[in-house]
């Protein structure tokens, strides 16, 4: 079964966490983003942005 078809998006403010799980979520076919978060908020524009079907949140 194919992944790429589902968005995967991280939400973590330490940027090597939120790149080995973008790296492990590659691997296995996700489509995956990292939002960048500003003060603990995430700008509700990059989930309608990205539409992700899964939400990684720290």
């Amino acid at each position: 079964m194919s992944n790429g078809n589902i968005k995967v998006l991280i939400v973590e403010d330490e940027n090597d966490i939120a790149n080995i799980i973008r790296d492990y979520l590659s691997v296995n076919q996700f489509d995956s983003h990292i939002a960048a978060i500003f003060g603990g908020w995430i700008s509700t524009k990059i989930i309608a942005k990205t539409s992700p079907r899964i939400l990684i949140v720290e």
